[in-house]
């Protein structure tokens, strides 16, 4: 978001996470003037997204970065509905955003970035979290199949290892599990059909043609 700003664009942040509101606030003060709107707002919310995108006459480009990451332990001693409350953030999220900004996308010939990290290999523990980002993965790639025709462009991101909030929580919830033993364990297979393989977890970021 910052960014964008700082190359004049016009930019909406979209958060209802406590640091997202925090950055929300900053921002009036660290950069002044015109361009930037903040909506604190429930991204599985259907309506809410239609809403919101009403009000804006052009759509560039959307960032779908929301995510949780659910309830971590081994899959029958967690609650199924913490597993659909994980897709529903991480998925549904990002699916509804991108549905919601498509017509405006393809008026501009836009992109949509989504955040697939996680979705390449299997780590114990991290069940639903590892499930909703294969499943944005694939919707990235059909997204990037719908949106050629339409002059438009997706892409699906997977940063590396970082120390968010919710990443904290998780080492403190499983200290034993292996990511908090190593926090980018190894990847030998591609993320993505013609992606180089990554030498380490979430170290791809390819577009999809």
């Amino acid at each position: 978001a910052q960014l964008h700003l700082d190359e004049g664009q016009r930019v909406w942040l979209v958060t209802a996470a406590p640091r997202g509101r925090r950055l929300a606030e900053d921002l009036p003060a660290r950069r002044p003037g015109q361009g930037r709107r903040c909506a604190g707002m429930d991204v599985r919310d259907e309506a809410a997204w239609t809403k919101l995108v009403a009000d804006l006459d052009r759509i560039d480009g959307v960032v779908a970065a929301a995510g949780i990451y659910g309830p971590i332990g081994r899959i029958d001693t967690v609650d199924v509905s913490d597993i659909r409350d994980t897709f529903d953030v991480n998925v549904f999220g990002s699916l509804l955003a991108v549905r919601a900004c498509l017509p405006r996308l393809a008026e501009s010939s836009g992109s949509a970035v989504l955040f697939g990290g996680g979705g390449s290999e299997p780590l114990p523990g991290y069940d639903a979290y590892l499930a909703s980002k294969a499943a944005v993965v694939r919707l990235a790639e059909n997204l990037a199949a719908e949106l050629s025709g339409l002059g438009g462009r997706a892409n699906d991101i997977a940063p590396g290892f970082v120390v968010p909030d919710i990443h904290r929580a998780t080492l403190a919830a499983a200290p034993d599990a292996p990511a908090a033993a190593s926090h980018a364990p190894p990847v030998t297979t591609p993320a993505a059909r013609g992606c180089p393989a990554a030498g380490r977890a979430g170290g791809h970021a390819c577009p999809l043609p």
